[in-house]
């Protein structure tokens, strides 16, 4: 079943088109594109083939690319795992290791030892609760137990591809973070674009897609999660979704915006669940402070503050 939306916002209208998962991806899109911009998905196959930059690390070939994302990429995962190691170094690790603590609430309990005694409760007699001193309690709300980990890979025609490397890094490094904590994740990639249509028809001025790559209740594929969040999956199968919408495409297929979110986890975010963005990270210092930001938003005192 198709996923899209349109609509005014701020001013500006919107398009957003997204799937449950890859392979809904692929049985649905085909058709979309089929009926709406064919002869402009074709194109798709050309772009960048003579420049390794266009898709990065050896592949020159859109088939290539897409084979990739569909079987996983682990030749990517295993870089991505030695570079992710090189940023662990770099990293401020008393913050990182503030994410493995529990946040916990004191609460008082009355029992036959501790800080406080209750007098009256002695001479009634009830001397297994005369004592009072607080005790640590778990307490984490629903929308701190899980978390919505947004990839945006969007990225300008002269971006290398090996500068996303950072990005993806810092998506796996904020990935095994939660987890390690203790957090369900659910993980999508998409990507924000603006000027992707001909200006005819009311066209909208911003697109937003997404793919969902995991959902809460599934183990991470890593070598699938490393070939989606490559600059690759922008350069396939985001222009193809970009393609799949009823208005006539740019040839150029638009700028990056590198802002906000694929619908459904903006109203994920407004009703108060906690989805990280993870947009615009061409460096290892630029990794630093996307993964430092997470970490030092989940300290236990703030998570306290949010409970």
């Amino acid at each position: 079943m198709e996923k899209t939306a349109e609509f005014t916002a701020g001013g500006a209208a919107e398009y957003h088109i997204w799937f449950d998962s890859l392979e809904e991806m692929h049985a649905e899109l085909p058709a979309m594109i089929r009926r709406h911009n064919l002869e402009a998905s074709h194109q798709l196959t050309t772009w960048g083939m003579s420049n390794d930059a266009w898709f990065g690390f050896g592949i020159n070939s859109y088939t290539e690319m897409t084979t990739k994302i569909r079987d996983g990429w682990p030749e990517y995962a295993e870089l991505l795992g030695k570079r992710a190691a090189e940023l662990d170094a770099a990293l401020d690790l008393e913050t990182v290791r503030a994410m493995t603590i529990d946040v916990r609430k004191r609460k008082r309990h009355r029992m036959d030892q501790g800080d406080t005694l209750d007098l009256p409760r002695v001479w009634n007699g009830d001397l297994d609760h005369a004592w009072e001193r607080p005790v640590r309690v778990p307490r984490r709300s629903a929308s701190q137990r899980y978390v919505t980990i947004y990839l945006d890979v969007s990225a300008a025609a002269m971006r290398n591809a090996r500068d996303a490397v950072w990005r993806a890094i810092a998506a796996k490094k904020i990935t095994d973070l939660f987890t390690s904590a203790g957090f369900s994740t659910e993980i999508w990639v998409g990507d924000s674009t603006s000027g992707a249509y001909v200006w005819n028809q009311n066209a909208p001025a911003k697109t937003w897609t997404g793919v969902r790559v995991k959902e809460f209740s599934q183990p991470i594929n890593e070598d699938r999660l490393a070939a989606m969040s490559s600059v690759g999956m922008l350069r396939t199968h985001g222009f193809e979704m970009i393609c799949g919408s009823p208005w006539k495409v740019q040839s150029s297929l638009g700028m990056p915006l590198n802002r906000g979110l694929v619908l459904p986890l903006r109203e994920r975010q407004e009703a108060g669940e906690r989805v990280i963005r993870i947009g615009e990270c061409w460096t290892r210092e630029e990794a630093i402070r996307e993964v430092t930001a997470v970490a030092q938003s989940l300290l236990p005192q703030k998570l306290e503050e949010a409970s």
